[in-house]
Parts: structure tokens; C-alpha cells; sequence
């Protein structure tokens, strides 16, 4: 169900204003009824300028492999939290720790290394995601400058409820150290008569949160050349630029324990600035465009310090990309262009010998350019 409604128009103070909604109800047979919805508002006071928000609630049911993965074992060295070590040297162990320990009494306190079954499969009681949205920009063109458009976006992401698996070992410990024993996290872990650590189930769960904050910035300006004075077949430049600055984004595991935020703004795969800009020069028979691609500094990890990684960040980064396109006859087209132009090497990351995605080389592949200069060239026919 959906609804719009304009109210003003071509009055003072009020070029437009325009208010519009929705609503959806949806109804999935494993993880129950569900419902999104979506307000949205644009004012423009006057013509040059309009300002737009939108509040919304959107949802994610659980996939197929989230719901219903085939169970499968395999083994992991944990330990038990309620060993002798453990309940007094674990630094993450809580007030309720202890007292959790002692109901379970493990009658093996000595023994630190545990090789147990580690059990994965698929959970059926998931239900949904939910994110509420709230977005407040504007859209700038002034009369005073034809064909020019800026505009601005900030947008503020709060997702409960969300989907994420655990680790063995992080179960085990939670099971413990929550105010008691009646909690999420217990069912998942197995003991023997004695007390002792037995199996653990590894599944996803409806507990994680995710925050993500930023704001959008975009300019698009195209001219004819013409209109500069410069001769009445002469092309038309344009130029299009769209960057973003990332706020947060803060992953909580366990809302229950929020000192435990895993920060990842400004950690590779995801930098603080970010954007591209790209120049065009057309005319009736070809264009030409060369791109600039940025990559704001990034850190290893959230936790990296300066006395700890030399350098603690990546310099920033900026690719350059030609492309062009001309064409032969009406019906064919020649393009082509060269990525990377100037065969930009990575930046080196600290740390890459600790494995992952920046194992061996140093690189992060996911974010920049790992290959060097690369082409293309292609025929397009057009019928």
C-alpha cells in the first residue's frame, strides 16, 4: 500500500512540496509476518534548491543456506572458561562468571586444551532483520549556472537483529558470563554428566548489530562548448563527480556486551573518503573520458597504534582511467581505454605476513589495484 500527496506548488516559499508513504506486509513461512514502511518529504522554497528526507523501516528474512545448512563436525582446540586459569586470569571474564561456573561445576579444572567436536549447521529459528533508515539531503542547481547539479546526503543505518554466526569459542565464553545460565548461548554448548565441555553448535543468530553513518557528495556539470564562444560544433564537456564520507560503521556482536564494537571506518575495505571523478569531452562522432579514482588512508586494523605498525596508514591513492569511444560507420563503434593509467603500485600494508587478504604481497585486492595497467578494446554494432 502506497499513498502520495502534494499539497503546495508555484506558491511563496513553496516552489513544491510534495510528502509521500508506504507500507508493505509480508508474510514468510519460516520466519513469520513482517512489515516495512517508508516516509519521504521534498520542499523546495525555490527553484535553485530542494531539500529531501526520507525514515523507513526495511527487513531481511533469512536465506536458504542461513535456515537449513546440513549439519557437519569437525574438530577445534577450546577451553573451558570454568577452569582453574580461566576464572582467574580470563581478562573478559564478568561478575557473573564465577558464580555461572560453580552451577556447572566441570569436575576437570586442570586441564586447559580441549579438543572438541565443533557442530555447524543451519538454524530454523531465525527471523528477520530490521534497519530503520533516516536520510536528510539536498539538491542544489542554481539558475545562475546552467546544467550544473549538486547534491548532498547524509544517511544513518541502524541494523538489529542481525544475522551472524559466532565462534566456538566465543559461545563457550558467553554462556558464562551472562547475568545466568537461561540465555541464547547455553543451548548451543554440550556437557557430559560431570560438567565437563563436550560439543559446541555454531549457527547463525538473530543478535548482531551494525551502525553505518556517512554522507554522499555528487556534482554533475555538463556545458556546450558552444555557449563558451567557442564555435557552433565544438562538443560539450561534462563532468561528473560523487565522493562519500563514511562516519561509522561499528559492528556489535553481542548487543549485550557493547565495550565489544568492532570499529571498521577508516580499516581497509572500507576508508573514511572514497569517490570518483570523471571528465568527458563528447562530440557528434567520439568521447573521451578520463576517470579519477581516490582511496582515502586506511589502518590494518581498528586497534592498530602507532607504536605497534610503521607506517600506521596507507597514503592516499588515486587511479587515473582513460576511455574513449568513436564511431566508424552509423551501425559500428570502436571503444576502448586504459585502466590504471599511469601503473599506480598499492601501497604496502603493515602486517601482511599475518595472513588473510593481504597474505604474501602486502596487498588488499578487495580494494586496490593489485594487476597494474590494464586495457581493452572492443566493437560495438548498433542495429
Amino acid at each position: 500500500m502506497s499513498s502520495t500527496y502534494r499539497s503546495l506548488s508555484d506558491v511563496p516559499f513553496a516552489e513544491t512540496l510534495s510528502i509521500d508513504g508506504a507500507v508493505r506486509l509480508s508474510d514468510y513461512t519460516t520466519a513469520g509476518t513482517t512489515t516495512t514502511y517508508k516516509l519521504g518529504a521534498e520542499w523546495a522554497p525555490v527553484r535553485d534548491i530542494r531539500f529531501r528526507t526520507t525514515y523507513g523501516q526495511a527487513v531481511r528474512a533469512p536465506n536458504i543456506g542461513e535456515l537449513f545448512t546440513t549439519s557437519s563436525i569437525s574438530g577445534l582446540w577450546v577451553t573451558d572458561p570454568c577452569n582453574t586459569w580461566n576464572l582467574e586470569n580470563r581478562a573478559t571474564r564478568t561478575e557473573y562468571t564465577a558464580a555461572n561456573c560453580a552451577l556447572l561445576n566441570p569436575s576437570d579444572k586442570d586441564t586447559y586444551w580441549l579438543y572438541r567436536d565443533i557442530i555447524s549447521k543451519g538454524n530454523l529459528d531465525l527471523g528477520v532483520e530490521t534497519a530503520k533508515t533516516l536520510t536528510i539531503g539536498a539538491v542544489i542547481q542554481p539558475r545562475f549556472v546552467p546544467g550544473l547539479t549538486l547534491t548532498v546526503d547524509y544517511y544513518n543505518i541502524d541494523l538489529r537483529g542481525a544475522i551472524a554466526e559466532f565462534g566456538a569459542q566465543t559461545l563457550i565464553e558467553k554462556c558464562v558470563d551472562m547475568p545466568t545460565l537461561d540465555n541464547p548461548f547455553c543451548p548451543l554448548i554440550s556437557r557430559d554428566a560431570d560438567g565437563n565441555l563436550e560439543s559446541v553448535v555454531t549457527q547463525k543468530m538473530n543478535l548482531s548489530r551494525f551502525l553505518t553513518r556517512g554522507i554522499d557528495f555528487a556534482l554533475n556539470y555538463q556545458v556546450e562548448l558552444s555557449d563558451l564562444g567557442l564555435g557552433g560544433n565544438s562538443g560539450s564537456i561534462s563532468i561528473d563527480a560523487a565522493y562519500g564520507r563514511l562516519l561509522k560503521r561499528d559492528f556489535t556482536l553481542d548487543p549485550a556486551d557493547p565495550t565489544n564494537v568492532t570499529k571498521s571506518a577508516g580499516v581497509f575495505g572500507s576508508p573514511k573518503w572514497k569517490g570518483v571523478v570523471r571528465t568527458t569531452y563528447s562530440h557528434d562522432d567520439f568521447s573521451i573520458t578520463w576517470a579519477v579514482r581516490h582511496f582515502g588512508p586506511m589502518k590494518p586494523t581498528s586497534t592498530a597504534t602507532a607504536e605497534l605498525y610503521h607506517p600506521l596508514k596507507t597514503p592516499n591513492v588515486f587511479y587515473h582511467d582513460l576511455s574513449g569511444r568513436v564511431n566508424l560507420t552509423d551501425n559500428v563503434e570502436l571503444y576502448g581505454g586504459l585502466r590504471n593509467l599511469f601503473d599506480r603500485d598499492p601501497p604496502r600494508i603493515p602486517g601482511a605476513e599475518a595472513g588473510g587478504a593481504n597474505f604474501e604481497l602486502g596487498y588488499q585486492a578487495g580494494v586496490y589495484d593489485s594487476i597494474g595497467r590494464t586495457f581493452f578494446v572492443g566493437l560495438r554494432v548498433i542495429r
